[in-house]
């Protein structure tokens, strides 16, 4: 890669942000058509997201990617966002539009494209997700838009919220009144439940065609952990995706793989997440192949 005075910036801002495999994908693909851009990971402590944004005006980068834990924080930063992102409360993707600022949500599009390449259709199935934070919402979108025959989603302290409990409720109260707004819209058949009440767990696990583990649980400093107690509440052998691609096999992943179970982590959501943000971003079409290819090299 060469740089010089003309070339254009774009990053990742993400706390953390060392173990992201963008800036080889992108720059990977860079390079194979001769493109004068570079992307860089920014680490951006959680607080800070409205000065990162800014920052993508002031030095002329022509966009962002946003992962946790700004993607709700930085929708006051921006000008516009898609219908989308706006549904789901979240964005993952900053163009910048000659100096304004339009958010989009390419989680959504990634993630059912990645319980797809598992060879199980959405339309018509159980799914499971655990967490609804931002990762969450955009997963539990885009699985609205296949026709799933149920959403079965867990987040902590769902039991506190109705017992009144509200400085146990962590961010229950959010999670109820988006999927209130969800089943509203969509007449969807959606379930919320206490991801720490263990029975409510197994017997909401038992029946599923599909596990999506969207929270990051399992990297970082949690690597190691899964939100599953143990294989045995995978017996019903559903596909499993988690969204977590560092470390490659999180806890909850080997955990299927003791099951007997289809699964993926978050590398076939990042490479479907990239194919789209490129266009978004550059305006350039470019396949998936090459973004796995770049994911490979």
């Amino acid at each position: 890669m060469k740089i010089t005075a003309t070339t254009k910036l774009l990053g990742l801002f993400a706390d953390p942000a060392e173990h992201s495999k963008s800036p080889k994908i992108f720059n990977a693909i860079f390079d194979k058509y001769g493109m004068d851009y570079a992307y860089l990971a920014f680490r951006v402590p959680k607080g800070e997201i409205g000065t990162a944004a800014a920052a993508i005006r002031v030095i002329g980068m022509k966009g962002a990617n946003i992962s946790m834990p700004h993607k709700e924080a930085i929708i006051p930063y921006l000008d516009e966002i898609s219908d989308e992102a706006r549904f789901c409360g979240a964005v993952n993707t900053v163009v910048n539009d000659n100096g304004m600022l339009k958010g989009y949500n390419t989680d959504i599009y990634g993630a059912v494209k990645a319980v797809e390449s598992l060879d199980v259709k959405i339309d018509g199935s159980k799914v499971a997700i655990l967490g609804l934070g931002g990762a969450g919402k955009a997963v539990l979108t885009g699985v609205l838009g296949r026709n799933p025959r149920e959403i079965r989603v867990f987040v902590r302290g769902i039991d506190a919220l109705k017992e009144g409990k509200a400085n146990e409720a962590f961010r229950a109260p959010e999670a109820k009144a988006f999927v209130e707004k969800a089943k509203e819209e969509t007449a969807a058949s959606i379930y919320l439940f206490d991801l720490k009440k263990t029975d409510d767990l197994r017997d909401g696990l038992s029946d599923i065609d599909i596990l999506i583990n969207a929270t990051g649980v399992g990297m970082g400093k949690y690597e190691g952990e899964s939100l599953i107690p143990d294989s045995s509440f995978l017996n019903n052998k559903p596909a499993v995706l988690d969204v977590i691609y560092a470390p490659e096999k999180t806890r909850l992943l080997e955990q299927a793989e003791e099951a007997g179970c289809r699964f993926s982590n978050g590398l076939s959501m990042l490479a479907y997440q990239g194919e789209i943000a490129f266009k978004l971003m550059l305006g350039r079409e470019i396949t998936i192949n090459d973004v796995r290819e770049a994911i490979d090299a």
